[in-house]
């Protein structure tokens, strides 16, 4: 038995080896999220860009025809969006 035991014993100091190292990569994954959030914070610049975009367009749309105002309004009234 206590051969067995002492087998066990040594396999069992491997996985722990083989537990730091993977440790170490765990590191190197949160320092790859790192990276990753600064990616994040480029997106981010960037759709406040792509905002201002949005409002210079909304300043250039057209007027809104009454017919097409009437036909929207018989649309949302058949939803029950509009009570008139």
């Amino acid at each position: 038995m206590n051969g067995k035991v002492a087998k066990r014993n040594g396999k069992g100091a491997e996985m722990d080896t083989s537990g730091a190292e993977s440790n170490a990569k765990g590191a190197e994954t949160s320092a790859k999220g790192a990276e990753m959030n600064g990616k994040g914070a480029d997106r981010s610049v960037k759709g406040v860009e792509s905002n201002a975009m949005g409002a210079e367009r909304t300043l250039v749309v057209e007027h809104v025809t009454p017919e097409v105002r009437n036909r929207t309004r018989k649309l949302r009234k058949r939803m029950g969006k509009v009570r008139k």
